[in-house]
């Protein structure tokens, strides 16, 4: 005579049962196999070879790993666990097996569900992937290749140790006997630079006898909603400077490419010395703005403006 718990296992551990618990398990399998895959992409999308790829490119990759990856996963492997006890229970109460079987079949639509969603995750991957410059250039040439004049902005701010080290790159560049003639005046306060922006707007036009009327109708139509902006002075009698600051300009935009910032430089920036606001800034009577930079997150991806190729002169 069979015991009663033979009879019990017999009767659920039917091929068709032994079936779904192998399925069941197949799909924690899988599960555990996705979570490393998470991790993989992650750390793959913060590669250094996708420094030059537009932050905001990057973060809706890294958005939608979260979304898919994240929370979901973890829920339908809970979900799973639970339906294996479930099975347990089933043996040892001899219950009925069909609310398994159907609570099974909604368990196996929402992995399909979810193995739809881990492919447009890996698409995404892939598509960022593409975007990678792979040519036989090196970095700094990508960088120089990717920067843009940006002139939409993010509130989010500039890291301060991001900040320094941007700064320090601009220090790097070369200058006329060495002199180093830059100063810098960093601006973080969002509401001082719309403010600043507003007053150079009312004094440019009759400096640069222009018509910039359409400026008015921005609400930071200097600066461009940049949440920093680096005034860039000089000595006055330097007959070099701007020159120099033009080159410690470009180190400062392509330093902050690589940190995954945007910029643009403001030429029209120094007419704050015009207005009433500009001595806020406290720069001395002896030094001249030559240039301004706003910088920060970019919230536009400009389009490459062509360029010249029939510039070039050889002497053989």
């Amino acid at each position: 005579m069979k015991t009663l718990s033979a009879v019990k296992e017999k009767r659920l551990l039917e091929p068709g049962i032994e079936n779904v618990h192998r399925e069941s398990l197949e799909w924690l399998r899988t599960i555990s196999f996705w979570k490393e895959e998470s991790m993989f992409y992650t750390d793959f999308i913060n590669n250094s070879m996708f420094q030059n790829i537009a932050l905001n490119d990057k973060r809706d990759v890294a958005d939608l790993i979260n979304l898919i990856l994240g929370d979901r996963l973890n829920k339908i492997e809970k979900d799973i666990r639970q339906h294996e006890k479930k099975l347990i229970e089933l043996i040892k109460e001899s219950s009925s097996d069909v609310e398994y079987r159907h609570q099974h079949k909604l368990l196996g639509n929402d992995f399909s569900d979810f193995e739809k969603q881990m492919a447009i995750c890996k698409k995404s991957v892939f598509e960022l992937f593409k975007l990678v410059n792979f040519k036989n250039t090196s970095e700094v040439i990508n960088i120089i290749n990717n920067r843009r004049s940006v002139r939409k902005y993010k509130k989010e701010s500039v890291e301060k140790k991001h900040l320094e080290q941007i700064i320090n790159a601009g220090r790097m560049a070369p200058s006329a006997m060495n002199k180093q003639p830059w100063k810098f005046y960093v601006l973080n306060d969002s509401e001082k630079i719309r403010s600043y922006s507003t007053e150079i707007s009312k004094v440019a036009e009759n400096i640069l006898h222009l018509s910039l009327k359409s400026l008015h109708k921005e609400e930071d139509p200097i600066f461009h909603g940049a949440p920093t902006v680096i005034f860039i002075t000089a000595e006055e009698g330097n007959e070099w400077a701007p020159l120099d600051i033009g080159m410690c300009s470009q180190n400062i935009m392509l330093a902050a490419k690589s940190f995954g910032y945007d910029s643009c430089p403001i030429g029209l920036a120094k007419a704050i010395e015009k207005t009433s606001v500009y001595k806020e800034l406290q720069i001395p009577e002896t030094e001249k703005i030559i240039l301004a930079i706003a910088l920060g997150h970019g919230n536009e991806n400009p389009p490459v403006h062509p360029r010249l190729t029939n510039n070039i002169v050889y002497f053989n």
